[in-house]
């Protein structure tokens, strides 16, 4: 893993956002030029504002990414951060959390507990910054959309490889339905024995007709 998101990590896998700043970011912040230093991962992502609303185009990506981190190993959102040049706009209070943990069960069924935490930054006049942190799936399976999410159909499942959100296909089997323990960052995804549950390797089998017979809790 790479040294600076060692502490990122270290928060996911414990569900746990820290109270001082310091403690998760001190491996990724520059204080001489006051910004971020470390590039969005599998693990991380930067947003200049909230979104007003979850079903906007904007609202929507921020679901999209969350559902896509907790399918594949949990994820930090940072608002308040410009994209590209990762310095501080700052964010103008808490982000809505029981809001969007609402709205995450509303689309898919499903209880995730998101956490959220606002820090300052003093040394910018007091901006602040907006954490989102989704958790670690662990041995459930992978979620979908159980309903129409602006241009997203039901079914729809999404994974986060590197700094993108792709929707799942038969290449992430592997990691869809590994053993769900946590990923060494800065590579593509780890080919890993795939869980039981799966059917035996002698029977073919699509990724479409794994969604049809229910595999993905949406059948």
């Amino acid at each position: 893993m790479r040294e600076e998101l060692l502490d990122l990590s270290k928060a996911i896998e414990a569900a746990l956002l820290p109270t001082e700043s310091s403690s998760l970011f001190a491996r990724v912040w520059d204080s001489k030029t006051l910004s971020f230093h470390a590039q969005e991962t599998t693990l991380l992502d930067f947003k200049e504002t909230y979104c007003e609303n979850f079903t906007d185009a904007y609202g929507v990506s921020i679901v999209r990414l969350a559902l896509a981190f907790y399918n594949t190993f949990g994820g930090l959102i940072v608002f308040g951060v410009k994209d590209r040049v990762f310095t501080v706009s700052g964010v103008s209070g808490p982000f809505e959390i029981e809001r969007f943990n609402r709205a995450v069960s509303d689309f898919t069924g499903l209880h995730i507990e998101c956490l959220s935490k606002t820090y300052l930054v003093p040394s910018l006049d007091d901006k602040k910054l907006g954490v989102l942190l989704i958790p670690r799936r662990g041995l459930a399976p992978p979620v979908a959309l159980r309903q129409t999410l602006g241009k997203y159909t039901a079914g729809t499942i999404w994974v986060r490889d590197r700094h993108e959100v792709l929707e799942a296909s038969s290449r992430h089997l592997p990691l869809l339905y590994s053993a769900r323990t946590p990923r060494t960052i800065g590579a593509d995804f780890i080919l890993v024995p795939i869980h039981r549950s799966l059917p035996p390797p002698r029977f073919a089998i699509s990724w479409e007709d794994l969604i049809c017979c229910g595999h993905f809790g949406i059948g």
